[in-house]
């Protein structure tokens, strides 16, 4: 089916595009990984270039779908299982980590225009919502949205990309217990840097 040979080329661009890079994959080789031919990249995606940014926004579209479900939550956020989710996403596509690390630092390159701007609408969003829960009484009045943002980018991007060296040193199954553990350890840190401190609570009287 038509629709089965876009998922196919969405699914082998993702692959070939994140662990290359763009120059160095030809729409001959994204055709023939993908089992169809370059006729069929110009019809669903009129280019390499168009191919390459629908891959990245589905990619790190599954991102966005976790910090949407987050601003949705009604109780005090649980950031251990957050953190644990978003780096299964990132464990299912290995490279991208490196991809945003590399695109957000040079700020060029294809899909750089699309993370930048997904990088300030971040921004924006995790703004309001800092200052919602802490009109609700829900996390400290002096949190910084930014502050918190970075600390979760960081903690999740960094033990991702660094996961062949981890099961190189610790196997499949210490992997895991480790990727638990840190989940845990890391969720905890953000959890008391937002909790309500007592000077919020004076602050409030």
């Amino acid at each position: 089916m038509n629709s089965d040979i876009r998922e196919k080329l969405l699914e082998v661009s993702a692959r070939l595009f994140l662990e290359k890079d763009f120059h160095s994959v030809s729409v001959r080789e994204l055709a023939q990984e993908a089992s169809t031919t370059s006729a069929m990249i110009s019809y669903y995606f009129s280019s390499k270039h168009g191919l390459f940014e629908e891959m990245i926004k589905l990619e790190y579209g599954k991102i966005l779908a976790v910090l949407d479900e987050i601003m949705h939550q009604q109780a005090l956020l649980n950031f251990s299982d957050i953190i644990s989710h978003v780096m299964k996403v990132y464990e299912s596509n290995p490279n991208m980590p490196k991809f945003i690390i590399k695109t957000l630092l040079y700020r060029q390159g294809p899909g750089s225009q699309f993370m930048q701007e997904t990088f300030e609408k971040e921004r924006q969003v995790v703004g309001a919502w800092v200052a919602k829960v802490i009109e609700e009484g829900k996390v400290d009045r002096d949190v910084n949205a930014e502050v918190v943002r970075i600390a979760f980018l960081c903690l999740t991007l960094l033990p991702s990309m660094m996961l062949d060296n981890l099961k190189a040193s610790y196997g499949e199954q210490g992997l895991k217990e480790f990727q638990e553990e840190f989940a845990q350890f890391a969720g905890g840190m953000l959890n008391y840097g937002l909790k309500p401190k007592s000077k919020t609570l004076k602050n409030k009287s």
